[in-house]
């Protein structure tokens, strides 16, 4: 069988290996240091995008954090997630195509390690704006680099659009105007 690491498959066999559905190393510890960092008060509605297998959003929704939402464009992701975790409601859509999402608003959303894999971060960045409420949190945990280094060649295009730290300002400013 031939797939990549940064595929459906591979994040499979690294979520197994992990013993949860987590596909990188790390991942619980990352989501606790988001989350003691957010102020939770009036938070109701949260969504996980780029949910993967689930984990994030499971964790989220174990956790009290009121109604989780995972989102995901890879459809056997999604499937295994709904099976896996009854409590949380996942969907499979494409964040290119979110903003014609007909949804409640979030009060918090966040993106563990899928920001990277988005194209035009651009768009995303702006529709998921468009299913925030006003003065709702965005966290993007991430893949960054800055703009004098460079993605090795040898990691090949699938490892996709890692954040240059000196443009995230830009494109929140752009986007958000904040």
């Amino acid at each position: 069988m031939d797939f990549q690491m940064n595929s459906p498959e591979g994040k499979a066999i690294l979520a197994k290996a992990r013993r949860g559905d987590f596909a990188r190393p790390g991942e619980e510890e990352a989501i606790q240091f988001v989350a003691a960092g957010v102020e939770r008060s009036g938070i109701r509605r949260v969504l996980d995008v780029g949910c993967g297998r689930g984990g994030t959003a499971a964790w989220f929704h174990q956790h009290g954090w009121g109604e989780v939402v995972g989102l995901d464009v890879d459809q056997k992701s999604i499937d295994h997630a709904r099976a896996t975790y009854p409590g949380v409601e996942f969907v499979a859509l494409d964040v290119g195509r979110l903003a014609d999402w007909r949804t409640d608003p979030f009060d918090f959303v966040c993106l563990f390690n899928s920001f990277y894999a988005f194209p035009d971060q651009f768009l995303a960045l702006r529709n998921i704006r468009s299913v925030c409420r006003p003065g709702a949190s965005v966290c993007i945990f991430d893949y960054a680099r800055s703009r004098e280094s460079s993605v090795p060649a040898e990691l090949g295009s699938h490892i996709g659009h890692p954040i240059v730290l000196e443009d995230m300002q830009d494109l929140f400013v752009e986007v958000a105007g904040c």
